[in-house]
């Protein structure tokens, strides 16, 4: 009943692009394999530490665009940025104490398909 209520709450989510908020990962995260309306964007949110690390990767079908965001009202503050990848990842070091957002987005292209998308996140505590 619970894995049906959640895939409820994030229908919406893989159609219009929202962001997905994310609890502080204690423990390495996987998310499932996401299917994404064609041409959609996808974000995830988590609650970062000043000094925090933040280790990410991700697998891609097709290619997508990565970055590392924070919102500040309507303005998009870029931390790291990805070119169109399959399969990337890396480390990013938390300057500041916010909610940072993994964003994905798909090539300017007209894809017909739905794109697949699976990310791994863990985070090591700056102290």
């Amino acid at each position: 009943m619970r894995a049906q209520f959640s895939l409820l709450l994030l229908a919406p989510c893989l159609l219009l692009a929202c962001a997905t908020p994310l609890e502080r990962p204690v423990e390495p995260f996987a998310s499932k394999v996401l299917e994404l309306a064609p041409g959609a964007p996808y974000e995830s949110c988590v609650p970062l530490l000043a000094g925090d690390r933040l280790l990410f990767s991700y697998k891609a079908d097709p290619p997508l665009a990565f970055a590392i965001v924070r919102h500040d009202g309507p303005a998009m503050l870029s931390y790291l940025l990805r070119e169109l990848s399959r399969d990337d990842g890396g480390i990013f070091f938390v300057p500041q104490t916010e909610l940072y957002c993994l964003r994905w987005t798909p090539p300017p292209d007209d894809v017909p398909w739905p794109t697949l998308l699976r990310f791994t996140l863990h985070v090591n505590p700056g102290y």
